[in-house]
C-alpha cells in the first residue's frame, strides 16, 4: 500500500472543510489534482471516501469509519515531524494567535493548555482584538492564525468554520420577568431598551444585516465597545444586551442571565489564516480542540 503521510493529510483537509475547493487552496494544488489524489487513495484502501455532487461533498459510511484513524495517523505523523525539526533547530518556533475578546476569555487559555502540552517547545503569544484587526494581524504576517467570525473573510484570506455563535439577549433578573420575549423579531428588538456592540464591530455587522433585510435601521439605545462595560449598564437597570452567546456566556452571573431567543441571526466562528500555506501540524491540533471545546460553550 502506497499512501503517505502526505496524502492522508489531504484526506483529513477534506474530511473537515468538505469542500474540493477550498482544500485545494489549502494544501496548494489545483482541483483537478485534489481529485486524483482523493481517487488514488480511494483505490489503495479499497473502498470509497466520499460523494461528491456539484452542491456538495460528504463522507461516505466508510469515510467516517475511517475517518478517526486517519485523522490519529495524521496527528502522529505531525507531532513527530514537528520533533524532528525542533531537535534539528535546536530554536523555539514562535506562534502568534489573534482572537476575539469573548474567545479570550473562554476559550484561549485552555487551548494554549493543550497546545502547550504538544508543542512544550513553541512560544505561543496572544493578541485580543476584534474580528476586523484579528484579521488584519494575520494578513500583515504579525499573527499566524485568528480565532474569530469568518463569514466577511476576503478571499485573499483562508478559512475554516468551525460553529456557528446565535445571538441572544443579556439581561437583569427584573428584564427577564418584565420582557418576555421568546423569538427573533426586528420590531420586537427595536421595542426593546438594547444595549449593543458599535457599529463597524463584527457582532454588529450581523444585527445590521438582519434589520436591512427587515427594511429596518438597528437604532439601539446605547453603543459600547467593550463587554464588561455592556455588562454593567445592563446590571444597572439601563437595558438588554444583545450579543453573541459566546460574548454573553463571558459575563452571566452576578444577577445577569442570557435569554434565548428562537431563529436569532448566527454568526460563524472560525479559524482564518493566510491563503495558499499549507495547514501547520499546530492547527489541525486547534482545530480539533476548538471545535469540542465551542461545541461545549455554544450548547
Amino acid at each position: 500500500m502506497n499512501i503517505s503521510p502526505k496524502k492522508l493529510q489531504v484526506i483529513s483537509s477534506l474530511a473537515q472543510t468538505l469542500s474540493f475547493s477550498k482544500t485545494a487552496d489549502i494544501c496548494c494544488m489545483t482541483q483537478p489534482g485534489l481529485s486524483r489524489l482523493v481517487k488514488s487513495v480511494e483505490q489503495e484502501l479499497g473502498c470509497q471516501l466520499f460523494t461528491r455532487t456539484t452542491r456538495q461533498v460528504q463522507l461516505t459510511q466508510q469515510g467516517l469509519a475511517l475517518l478517526p484513524i486517519i485523522l490519529k495517523l495524521v496527528h502522529d505523523y505531525e507531532i513527530n515531524v514537528l520533533r524532528l525539526r525542533k531537535t534539528a533547530s535546536g530554536q523555539k518556533q514562535k506562534i502568534a494567535i489573534a482572537a476575539l475578546p469573548s474567545l479570550c476569555a473562554l476559550i484561549l487559555p485552555n487551548l494554549l493548555v493543550t497546545l502547550e502540552k504538544q508543542f512544550a517547545d513553541f512560544d505561543f503569544s496572544v493578541h485580543e482584538a476584534s474580528a476586523s484587526l484579528a484579521v488584519g494581524l494575520v494578513r500583515d504576517g504579525k499573527a499566524d492564525f485568528a480565532v474569530c467570525g469568518v463569514d466577511h473573510v476576503e478571499p485573499d484570506l483562508s478559512h475554516i468554520v468551525v460553529q456557528q455563535d446565535q445571538f441572544v439577549l443579556l439581561c437583569d433578573q427584573a428584564g427577564i420577568a418584565h420582557r418576555p420575549i421568546e423569538q427573533w423579531d426586528e420590531r420586537l428588538i427595536d421595542s426593546l431598551p438594547i444595549i449593543s456592540m458599535g457599529q463597524g464591530t463584527n457582532a454588529r455587522d450581523y444585527i445590521d444585516i438582519s434589520f436591512k433585510k427587515s427594511g429596518m435601521e438597528f437604532r439601539p439605545q446605547m453603543e459600547l465597545t467593550n463587554l464588561l462595560s455592556i455588562a454593567h449598564f445592563v446590571k444597572k437597570g439601563f437595558g438588554m444586551g444583545l450579543l453573541p452567546k459566546l460574548g454573553a456566556k463571558a459575563l452571566i452571573g452576578n444577577d445577569l442571565h442570557i435569554k434565548l431567543l428562537e431563529n436569532a441571526p448566527k454568526r460563524n466562528l472560525g479559524i482564518v489564516r493566510r491563503k495558499f500555506e499549507q495547514l501547520p501540524e499546530h492547527l489541525h491540533v486547534a482545530i480539533d480542540f476548538l471545535k469540542g471545546t465551542l461545541i461545549s460553550e455554544l450548547e
